[in-house]
């Protein structure tokens, strides 16, 4: 039998923030549909090189700035992918608000009941956003390049596109990035199939090579910022009402159970049928069995906290430029969103758990791009699972030809191992970062085309060959270092990550 409690009714302003709350978690059940029918109804094959923004699809969602700020909320909730909103004044143009900067600062403490029943326009006024704004005619590749030089906490807002004198729409950043990265695809594809040898085409080959693995690189972090953002926001914030709220269901718990344990003193024999309630409801079970449910429920909100915590950490949105960083902390956050690929009870497959041996040294902070760094750590770590597991497939084939005799559960172990050290190198101070797996391994031709772009030796749709070649850029070009990879065919790989001290 289950006991409920009570709590005195919310405030209108609490009301509130639970119904907002309730309403953007059942929003999120539409999005993948939703996004699925989007990306289906846009073509991207009529653009070229000369295309510009009016060739694609723009909102055109605005909103009067004497509305309240909690008819943004409506409108959002409603859209789920609109990007922005366009604020007018008697139907003129007076900026735009976008949905990942409206959400995060609505998100923060006393946001909500400060703004949502103000207008607009005061919101605004506080908010003061910078906002970029260009012609119809602007190319697509002007764009893009315009939009990737903004700074770095604007770089993934949308943009308006001014379609004529007062008329104004938006264009989501993410796809004025695929745009733009489908006009190199098809540039690329021209210039292959032309099949000339002169240098300067080979030049621009592998200019376009380079510039689309920064591109799908930009993409990828901007789908991981909006990702970010909507957990932060849609789990974040209802994980912590429920978190304060068990210290009053506690509270009330015991309050009852005094209450209880004062009348069993003050009237020790209780009439039969106050008798015949308290063996059918077992109130000793229940006095020493709820806090145990009041413990769980708190470990499992605060597992889900540190969870969200450490994708914020992966991603560093808030972060711009080189920073300070904890290695160390890096590593481990990284680790712990791959967990589902390390435990076996989170991924069904005959092998045995995925050991991570972590050999860390007494390193100092290192001043990088943590963010970056964290998405290297995530490419090697994700192709040492997958080396893992396809060693592991091979062998348990085998097992089952009977071309090998062992039992499958006396087979491999997988085996991850992280070390960390500093080093000198022609007396120059670097972090030393060693991954090394038991995985399948490579020979030597494979080895030597790890970090080529659109290199993959996956299967078709399991890899896109750009992984690798983004954490080539990132150790090399980025922070001024060295990535190698060594590998035995059947043994593992070993990748190595020098960083400049």
């Amino acid at each position: 039998m289950k006991i409920f409690f009570v709590r005195q009714p919310a405030s209108e302003q609490q009301q509130s923030k639970i119904m907002l709350e309730k309403n953007i978690i059942a929003s999120q059940n539409h999005h993948l549909r939703e996004y699925t029918h989007y990306a289906n109804n846009i073509d991207y094959q009529h653009l070229s090189i000369n295309s510009t923004l009016e060739e694609l699809f723009l909102w055109e969602e605005s909103i009067e700035v004497s509305e309240k700020v909690e008819s943004i909320t409506k409108i959002f909730e409603k859209t789920s992918l609109l990007p922005g909103l366009i604020l007018t004044q008697d139907n003129l143009f007076q900026g735009m608000i976008s949905r990942r900067l409206f959400f995060e600062y609505m998100s923060r403490p006393y946001s909500l009941g400060l703004f949502s029943r103000r207008a607009i326009a005061t919101f605004y006024d506080c908010l003061k956003p910078e906002i970029t704004i260009l012609s119809a005619t602007t190319s697509v590749i002007d764009a893009a390049n315009i939009a990737l030089k903004r700074l770095p906490p604007l770089v993934y807002e949308p943009i308006v596109v001014e379609i004529q004198t007062g008329n104004y729409q938006i264009l989501d950043f993410h796809q004025l990035l695929i745009a733009y990265s489908q006009i190199h695809f098809l540039t690329l594809n021209s210039l292959q199939q032309s099949e000339i040898k002169s240098q300067a085409t080979q030049d621009n080959l592998n200019w376009l090579q380079n510039n689309h693995t920064q591109i799908v690189q930009a993409e990828k972090m901007s789908a991981l910022g909006q990702l970010v953002a909507g957990i932060a926001h849609e789990i974040n914030n209802p994980i912590s009402f429920i978190t304060g709220n068990i210290h009053y269901v506690r509270t009330y718990f015991n309050g009852l159970l005094d209450l209880i344990n004062a009348y069993r003193r003050l009237n020790p024999v209780p009439s039969q049928e106050i008798e015949n309630y308290l063996q059918d409801v077992d109130i000793d079970f229940i006095a020493e069995d709820l806090p145990n449910l009041f413990n769980s429920m708190t470990n499992g909100s605060e597992r889900i906290r540190t969870i969200i915590s450490s994708l914020r950490n992966f991603s560093r949105l808030d972060e711009t430029g080189k920073k300070a960083a904890r290695i160390h902390e890096d590593i481990d956050n990284t680790l712990l969103l791959l967990q589902h690929r390390l435990k076996n009870k989170f991924n069904p497959r005959p092998i045995q758990n995925i050991n991570v041996i972590k050999n860390y040294g007494d390193i100092p902070l290192i001043n990088c791009y943590p963010a970056e760094l964290n998405q290297v750590f995530m490419n090697i770590l994700i192709n040492a699972i997958d080396a893992i597991e396809e060693k592991y497939h091979n062998y348990s084939t085998n097992v089952s030809n009977h071309v090998c005799d062992c039992p499958i559960d006396e087979g491999i172990e997988g085996k991850i191992t992280i070390t960390t050290q500093q080093i000198n190198i022609y007396d120059i101070p670097y972090l030393s970062i060693s991954i090394i797996d038991n995985g399948i391994g490579m020979n030597e031709e494979v080895s030597k085309s790890v970090f080529n772009p659109f290199f993959t030796t996956k299967e078709v749709g399991k890899g896109t060959g750009l992984g690798m070649a983004i954490s080539y850029q990132i150790i090399v070009e980025k922070h001024g270092g060295k990535l190698e990879c060594l590998s035995v065919p059947g043994q593992g790989t070993e990748f190595i990550i020098h960083i400049p001290i």
